[in-house]
């Protein structure tokens, strides 16, 4: 690590590059001592090298009157040119007169080095190292010697690309082997990288949804081409990059939303994926895929939309229309027959089913958009659950359901009413599938970072395939005793924007047939502020296998 000269951001990508040229610590090779050779004669200097610049040192690939097979790289002027990345070559008259070097080792002393002339040798658009020519007395290198060495270094990075073509293709076709069969028939863009993020090859599909074609692609830097900026232009850092991080890590990530560039400049969002190529334990590679999500975002958005102005609008002559039949229902218009009472019993209930609908609409709008009111006071868990059994005791006694509390001793930082709400969306969906009879638990617990709330019912369960949706809005389980149970479909959406606004979330295990179990996780209360909540996965309160399914916030 060099403490002189600043490292830059892409240091660790480049000394990947530097690294898999396997060069260093080689014996020397006449290719390149021809290069350092001719430097020599053709500038008239006494020293010349191809150096590779490692993490900490200066390593002479090749080196003419030079002692020293390497040096430190904060010690090295070949190390500055590399640390400013730069793309000319760096001309020096007199080191020891230059504030930048005068305090190096290599130009301390009577015979330390005084004019120096340098460029950085590039590979993969990365600086891997350098060559340079010093002499051991001031002097000012002509145009004419300014442009051989140029020409030289050209030289020299041909040679090293050819390493590096060399190892980039043992790694392509293993690679192509082991993607042939995704490829093949596959709807989605699918782009393969090496371990540097350099693509090794595309798919039709890819092709069509960035405007490149496939030649013009391979070979390039995936991130910097069609990742580097977010959707509203900022600079996206390559180190944040999921491809990044499963070629740093080898973790495959997934559910990805983001934005991809296309070749005329416009902005593709997109919902992808990428995981890793490897090679027994070794990350050489990744692949990326992924799919235009401009339709699936207007369907939302129609959809928002279309839900918003609904409830808006329904609520005004709703809440007329509740005003009259209560005016009704208290005799405003005479007393009613027989008939006509029970007619205006079924109207009042079917209203405020209407407007609990409507109400339940607006919240998941607010709580969508992140506009959800919250008025957080310290709670005591025993006192919400109980509160929570009481709202829903009478539809309980109604069904012959029996609902058991078991409390658990602890404090959550929170909103009364939300969390009341959320605790009763999950009783009041657990009663709508038990049988008559059966008993539904409120049961509590606490660890050093939450309090968890678990909702179990003997109900008919849930299929394994359906748990991850059962959060969607207006998604119920197509069965039909589920349809034929009632509901809207936004309780358990409702419930989850809520807890995930309490900095919490909500796990779900089932088994059909066998009831299922809904846990509530929220942080407790630390002084004034709530304590993050460890999303380590939970055993369910009656430990069910397999079918458990952690649906995160």
């Amino acid at each position: 690590m060099s403490e002189r000269w600043p490292l830059r951001p892409d240091e660790r990508q480049r000394l990947a590059v530097v690294r898999s040229l396997g060069l260093l610590d080689t014996a020397p090779e006449e290719r390149f001592d021809r290069i350092t050779r001719m430097a020599a004669r053709v500038l008239q200097v006494p020293s010349a090298a191809v150096s590779l610049i490692d993490a900490g040192r200066q390593w002479h690939k090749s080196a003419v009157g030079l002692d020293d097979g390497e040096l430190p790289r904060e010690e090295s002027i070949c190390g500055y040119a590399i640390s400013e990345d730069m793309s000319g070559v760096l001309a020096v008259e007199d080191a020891s007169a230059d504030s930048r070097f005068r305090d190096l080792s290599v130009v301390a002393g009577p015979d330390g080095v005084r004019a120096y002339g340098g460029r950085v040798l590039r590979v993969g658009g990365r600086g891997v190292g350098t060559l340079c020519v010093m002499d051991h007395r001031p002097r000012r290198f002509t145009a004419d010697e300014l442009d051989a060495l140029a020409d030289l270094a050209h030289w020299a990075e041909a040679e090293l690309r050819a390493d590096e073509e060399r190892q980039v293709s043992v790694e392509l076709e293993s690679l192509q082997r082991r993607t042939e069969m995704v490829l093949a028939g596959v709807a989605e863009g699918v782009v393969g990288v090496n371990r540097h993020g350099q693509v090794t090859f595309v798919n039709a599909a890819a092709e069509e949804l960035l405007g490149w074609r496939a030649y013009e692609l391979i070979g390039s830097d995936l991130h910097a081409l069609t990742h580097s900026r977010h959707r509203d232009g900022r600079h996206y850092p390559e180190e944040e990059c999921p491809v990044t991080q499963v070629l740093s890590g080898g973790a495959t990530r997934r559910d990805l939303f983001g934005t991809f560039w296309r070749l005329d400049g416009s902005p593709l969002p997109v919902d992808w994926s990428s995981g890793p190529v490897m090679d027994g334990d070794a990350v050489v590679g990744a692949v990326v895929v992924f799919g235009d999500a401009s339709a699936r975002l207007a369907v939302e958005r129609m959809k928002d939309d279309f839900t918003s102005v609904v409830s808006h609008e329904l609520r005004t002559p709703l809440t007329s229309l509740k005003a009259a039949l209560e005016l009704l229902d208290h005799g405003a218009g005479g007393e009613l027959p027989p008939a006509g009472a029970s007619f205006l019993d079924i109207a009042v209930r079917n209203a405020d089913r209407l407007a609990r609908l409507v109400d339940d609409i607006l919240d998941l709008e607010k709580s969508a958009r992140g506009a959800l009111s919250l008025t957080r006071t310290p709670l005591d868990a025993v006192e919400l659950m109980r509160a929570a059994a009481a709202t829903v005791e009478g539809t309980a006694l109604a069904r012959d359901i029996r609902v058991e509390v078991e409390p658990v001793t602890a404090e959550v930082w929170g909103d009364h009413h939300r969390l009341l709400q959320v605790l009763t969306n999950l009783l009041g969906n657990a009663m709508r599938f038990s049988p008559s009879g059966s008993t539904i638990r409120l049961a509590g617990s606490h660890d050093e970072t939450a309090v968890h709330i678990d909702v179990v019912d003997q109900g008919v369960g849930i299929p394994a395939d359906a748990l991850p949706r059962v959060f969607d809005r207006f998604w119920q389980v197509d069965s039909s005793q589920r349809r034929a149970s009632g509901g809207t479909g936004l309780g358990l959406a409702i419930a989850k924007n809520i807890v995930e606004a309490h900095g919490g979330f909500i796990t779900v295990a089932s088994e059909p047939g066998a009831g299922s179990t809904f846990t509530v996780h929220l942080p407790v209360r630390s002084q004034t502020m709530p304590v993050a909540v460890e999303r380590r996965r939970r055993a369910p309160a009656d430990d069910r296998p397999e079918t458990t399914r952690k649906v995160p916030a």
